[in-house]
């Protein structure tokens, strides 16, 4: 079986490949693109903090002066705002329902304003979780 990887990247004899190369049935063949330093912060990175999870002490992304503006004046709907707080939709509805959250309604959609948000994740790592 040929590799498919082969010529597609600049590729060191010391960035070898075992358990890929193992399911390919090419281990002769088979090299890492990624040096071992950055494969060994990758890794740690998926141990520690999960594939789609950010850690809760993660910094604050909507922190930037230029993109601030923009990010505020629209708000976030149900998916946006769980993904903001890394939590499941179904708890910010609860949350949202019982005025944890300040949100409003329009038909059937949520919307959330992004500022409350802030003050929401905010209260969420001092352990109270109010607005």
């Amino acid at each position: 079986m040929k590799n498919p990887f082969r010529d597609k990247a600049p590729i060191c004899d010391s960035w070898l490949q075992p358990a890929f190369a193992f399911s390919l049935g090419i281990y002769s063949e088979a090299r890492y693109v990624l040096p071992l330093c950055e494969r060994q912060k990758i890794v740690h990175h998926i141990i520690h903090f999960g594939i789609k999870k950010l850690p809760p002490d993660a910094p604050e992304i909507l922190n930037m002066d230029q993109w601030q503006d923009k990010i505020a004046r629209k708000p976030f709907n149900l998916t946006q705002a769980s993904d903001y707080l890394g939590i499941s939709p179904a708890t910010v509805k609860k949350w949202a329902e019982s005025d944890y959250i300040p949100f409003h309604k329009s038909g059937r959609t949520y919307r959330f304003n992004v500022k409350y948000l802030k003050k929401f994740k905010k209260s969420l790592k001092n352990g109270k979780p109010r607005c």
